[in-house]
């Protein structure tokens, strides 16, 4: 194989701290791998003397594969910063007569479970599965930055509601119970290296060379780990690209690799600034759009491809025109033979695309995990029609109630409750102390709408309760309060509105949401000719057909992104993700932004805004 000048300065590379920057489709696995060789085989290097580390299992699996079927030598390590971890800390605990006990691998201790236990007896309330999510992110991120609370709280805000009584109740249970979690034993890693000289003194003699792939991902806690490792040598070879750091959000810190040169002065910089992957034209205007950063290394991403095809952007009506225009494209591609990727920033987005194929159809849903089924305002869609169904239904009315905008009194609930169970739950409120002229108002006019919902098909009913109803005052109300966009829940109104066509009634609607999970259930373990997938997901994927969808204001990027003072970054990461999204793209590029979200007007996303402007 022949490289290029610059992938051979890469390649050549021996002794000492280097930094490879590698523009996306730069082949700097290729060139990481070709080192390898090169120091075995022309400089003598013992290949158990070589640490090679990556950020995820897949990675690490795909780099050792390639590397034993293209080359002879034998004995390297290949590992992921997160296994290597592990054999520190279970080294550490054998010398304490201890063992490692991961909570994520527990027989008996779930800690989703544990942590739902945890927030009722705290808070008296279940938690939903976004404040789940929120805790462990927020735990994982000061784990993996060395913070504790009071410094992320001073520099990021509060978190959920009593995060540090939550966070110390999980932590004592893992320390009572001798487990520990993923993110802890970066933590221990690091603390038995400090403290063990003679453990971190096997390790820097046994591995003389460190390289590390996707440095742009690694975390404070992870970066120190492999320094540590690395000393006092320092041959230490990290193959990153700043341009592509997206995982802050879980610890990682592009600007780490910024300081490189501060930290080891006599360290080489090589750039790999030649894209094999992407069109011409997807090259240049990707190169346009990361230019807007400014922390980050200058590079210029060059395109070996000289290919040019038409970049399409497009500016959909709504999210169900959009859906019909893209999979009505990705499925004509597929059939050509092309791949095609559907790409977001948000998981939510995928339901649409879910439904609108059919299950016979070839694609494949990269990222599992789907928040819009617990959705609160799924919940209480189906709680509105379940008590305009059935009027006797207290249950369903005494979790909707005080969403209605009609100012009933939590008190009204305990006095129906000792009533007549005959009587219909209106005619009860009817008989309520302290019903006065303005309630009976208020009742009756519930009455008419629980009637009318009742007697209309879902589509329609669905109207009433998203529009005369008074549901979405409580949603501007709850938008107001909790500083969420009202575009964030009118996504969710939209997909559920998207995906009711056709439905006739609540059973219906219910019966095509379970079988919406089945469908992506199914379709989450095949390999396809379409993939719907995160930006997130699609890191390291390459596509002949890429479509960006959802690219409006507030969702991407996201409202906190545009309203920081991006002290920390977070606009220019979101500025990352959209690069990364679009270099994804081999040949075929389509950016798609929407005029309206449910009855709401949507705006174009800042990212492509710069695009047309500077066109």
């Amino acid at each position: 194989m022949r490289y290029s000048k610059q992938q051979l300065n890469a390649i050549n590379h021996v002794d000492g701290p280097a930094l490879v920057l590698a523009v996306p489709g730069a082949g700097k696995t290729t060139v990481l791998l070709e080192r390898i060789n090169n120091l075995i085989n022309k400089k003598g290097v013992d290949p158990s003397s070589i640490l090679v580390m990556t950020f995820s299992k897949t990675q690490a699996v795909d780099m050792e594969d390639r590397f034993y079927k293209k080359y002879e030598s034998r004995g390297l390590t290949f590992a992921t910063i997160h296994s290597f971890a592990y054999g520190i800390v279970r080294s550490a605990y054998r010398k304490e007569g201890k063992s490692v006990n991961l909570i994520e691998s527990s027989k008996n201790f779930n800690k989703f479970s544990l942590l739902e236990r945890f927030h009722y007896q705290i808070n008296n309330s279940r938690i939903t599965d976004e404040d789940m999510e929120e805790f462990f992110r927020v735990s994982g991120f000061i784990k993996n930055t060395l913070l504790d609370y009071d410094m992320y709280k001073k520099s990021y805000g509060p978190s959920i509601k009593n995060f540090e009584k939550l966070f110390d109740a999980y932590e004592s249970f893992k320390h009572e119970n001798d487990l520990i979690d993923f993110d802890d034993m970066l933590v221990i890693a690091l603390k038995a290296l400090q403290n063990d000289e003679s453990m971190l003194s096997a390790l820097q003699d046994r591995y003389k060379y460190v390289q590390i792939d996707e440095g742009q991902d690694t975390s404070l806690v992870q970066l120190k780990i492999i320094e540590l490792v690395a000393l006092p040598q320092n041959n230490l070879f990290i193959v990153a690209d700043d341009d592509q750091s997206i995982y802050g959000f879980r610890g990682a810190d592009s600007r780490k690799l910024l300081s490189f040169k501060s930290v080891y002065p006599d360290a080489s910089i090589y750039l790999m600034e030649d894209n094999y992957r992407s069109a011409k034209n997807i090259v240049a205007l990707s190169n346009r759009v990361i230019k807007n950063n400014k922390n980050r290394y200058h590079k210029e991403l060059n395109s070996i491809n000289q290919l040019e095809d038409k970049i399409n952007i497009i500016n959909s009506k709504n999210t169900y025109l959009q859906t019909k225009h893209v999979v009505e494209n990705a499925k004509n591609m597929a059939e050509n033979g092309e791949s095609v990727a559907i790409l977001y920033r948000n998981n939510i987005s995928s339901i649409n695309y879910i439904s609108a194929f059919n299950d016979v159809d070839d694609f494949f849903i990269k990222d599992g995990k789907m928040a819009f089924y617990s959705q609160f305002i799924l919940k209480d869609l189906i709680d509105i029609l379940n008590f305009a169904i059935d009027a006797n239904d207290l249950d369903s009315f005494a979790r909707i109630f005080y969403k209605f905008n009609m100012y009933l009194k939590k008190d009204f609930i305990h006095q129906i409750q000792m009533m007549d169970p005959n009587l219909s739950i209106i005619d009860r409120l009817e008989q309520c102390d302290g019903i006065n002229r303005f309630y009976i108002e208020k009742i009756d006019l519930l009455r008419y709408y629980m009637n009318k919902i009742a007697s209309l098909k879902f589509e329609k009913a669905i109207d009433i309760i998203f529009g005369e109803l008074g549901y979405i005052d409580y949603l501007k109300e709850l938008s107001r309060r909790n500083k969420t966009p009202m575009i964030t829940y009118s996504r969710v109104i939209d997909n559920i509105i998207n995906i009711s066509k056709g439905v006739a009634t609540l059973s219906e609607f219910e019966n095509k949401l379970h079988l919406l999970k089945e469908k992506q259930r199914k379709h989450s373990n095949n390999s396809a000719k379409i993939t719907l997938s995160t930006i997130h997901g699609s890191k390291g994927l390459e596509f002949d057909n890429v479509f960006l969808v959802d690219l409006i204001e507030d969702e991407f990027p996201s409202a906190f992104s545009m309203n920081s003072n991006d002290e920390h970054g977070v606009l220019e990461e979101e500025r990352r993700l959209f690069y990364v999204g679009m270099t994804r793209a081999k040949t075929n590029l389509t950016l798609i932004t929407l005029k309206n979200l449910h009855k709401n007007k949507a705006n174009m996303s800042l990212f492509l805004k710069e695009i047309i402007q500077k066109n």
